[in-house]
């Protein structure tokens, strides 16, 4: 017990003590109480929303009876805004708890009443508190940036969600966000706490958030993030793979699949055995042994897209891949459109950056050949080095027309599909930057990627 409780105890103790001497006269079975009521508020004043303690610890009851002194448990309830005596309202029971606590969410004078006592005998204490205006304070900026490695062009994910303010709810609280830490913030703030973002440059990039309460208070914070280029390492101990005819092809490893990073352009099967080169048109489509093209029937195309052959070609015996190597599955492309992420969409990872008026700057913004046209979607980003280039295609009809260099790409699987109108898998890359596993007809010239055995 407090030295301060002890004093009051021995104070009423000494008045019960007089008491009793000057009413020695009484008869037997006489009986008094004394109340000594008295409460602390900590802290004494503070601004609104301060949880404030009320101690009435220091209040006590004792009784004489017949000679006899006994200290009792105290009840106490509280009010804690009392208004005058129309007030008969009490915040709380009666209690033997004597320590409680309350918030004060307006600013102001308030009388705090605390009532104390027992066995229907008490007394009442009052004390005036003031409570001040609330004291603002910053927000606390919180983000969650996901990936915190992504690819140019690839979407960067960010969430203020997790901000918070001692006095705001934290959908009132406002953001904004600056890129690259530049000073210069590239969005208005807004009560919106999810955002997203592409990046046109590799390299490392700071974002930062800044968020502002109803006071105009604000808080920041920051996030490193490694933006990658146009990419692809070499297969490990096969940085270039040689055809018959001495053709050299760059390759690069896509998760567990090495590919060629170039499209085919041998003019012979690995048997060494010559395939047809057919420019005729009317040729082309009654053909039914392997043949191949340069688009346009102009050997200039070769180096730039590769050759366009005919699934007969394909599936001639004598191979057109390199030994080791071959013409990939529909389960090799079904891998290769799983690892770059399994949507049409994902197409832009395995596109090649050459693009006329290319966003992304350098040697991806270029007018020269091999290179797509300018679309203002599907922007090659070519994340895993793949280098899809549009050497267009050869069709059936009109004449067997050359067809889309430079808005689309095609490449042969092994794969025939199982109806009986000969047909075989390939996969479509659009200059929108889908990709898509389809079918087609045996006549149809597309370009060739071998990829390496397992």
């Amino acid at each position: 017990m407090p030295m301060k409780s002890y004093i009051y105890k021995y104070m009423i103790l000494l008045l019960a003590i007089i008491s009793m001497a000057t009413e020695c006269n009484k008869e037997k079975g006489d009986y008094t109480a004394y109340i000594f009521s008295d409460f602390t508020i900590s802290p004494e004043t503070g601004p609104a929303y301060t949880t404030f303690t009320f101690d009435g610890s220091d209040s006590h009851y004792f009784s004489d009876l017949e000679g006899i002194n006994t200290e009792y448990d105290i009840d106490i309830r509280w009010d804690f805004d009392y208004t005058g005596e129309d007030d008969v309202f009490w915040d709380t029971e009666f209690s033997k708890n004597d320590i409680t606590t309350h918030e004060y969410t307006i600013a102001g004078n308030y009388v705090v009443v605390m009532q104390a006592g027992h066995n229907s005998i008490y007394e009442t204490k009052s004390k005036t508190l003031i409570v001040t205006e609330t004291a603002n304070t910053p927000p606390i900026a919180v983000i969650n940036v996901e990936p915190l490695e992504v690819f140019i062009g690839e979407e960067v994910s960010l969430d203020a969600g997790l901000c918070w303010d001692n006095e705001d709810p934290s959908e009132l609280l406002e953001v904004r966000w600056d890129w690259e830490n530049d000073g210069n913030y590239d969005t208005e703030y807004t009560t919106s706490k999810q955002e997203s973002h592409t990046y046109s440059e590799p390299g490392s990039y700071t974002i930062k958030l800044q968020v502002k309460d109803s006071g105009e208070l604000t808080g920041e914070t920051t996030q490193d993030i490694t933006v990658m280029g146009p990419g692809g390492e070499p297969c490990p101990g096969i940085p270039v793979v040689t055809d018959i005819e001495g053709n050299e092809y760059n390759t690069v490893l896509i998760g567990n699949q090495c590919w060629m990073k170039e499209n085919l352009k041998t003019t012979f099967y690995n048997d060494a055995m010559p395939i047809v080169n057919v420019e005729d048109g009317n040729d082309w489509f009654w053909l039914t042994i392997g043949g191949y093209a340069w688009f346009d029937n102009d050997i200039s195309w070769r180096d730039k897209y590769g050759a366009l052959y005919n699934y007969y070609a394909v599936a001639n015996p004598g191979g057109l891949c390199p030994t080791g190597w071959h013409i990939p599955t529909k389960e090799d492309f079904d891998g290769l459109m799983a690892f770059i992420g399994g949507s049409p969409d994902d197409g832009v990872k395995i596109k090649s950056c050459r693009q006329v008026n290319s966003t992304l700057g350098d040697e991806c913004n270029t007018t020269e050949h091999p290179r797509w046209m300018d679309y203002s979607i599907g922007q090659g980003t070519d994340n895993y080095g793949f280098s899809g280039l549009p050497a267009g295609q050869r069709v059936y009809w009109n004449n067997s027309a050359f067809e889309a260099i430079g808005s689309s790409a095609s490449w042969w699987s092994s794969t025939e599909t199982p109806d009986p109108e000969q047909r075989s898998y390939y996969l479509n890359l659009s200059h929108e930057g889908n990709v898509n596993i389809l079918t087609n007809g045996f006549v149809f010239g597309y370009s060739v990627r071998c990829i390496k055995d397992q």
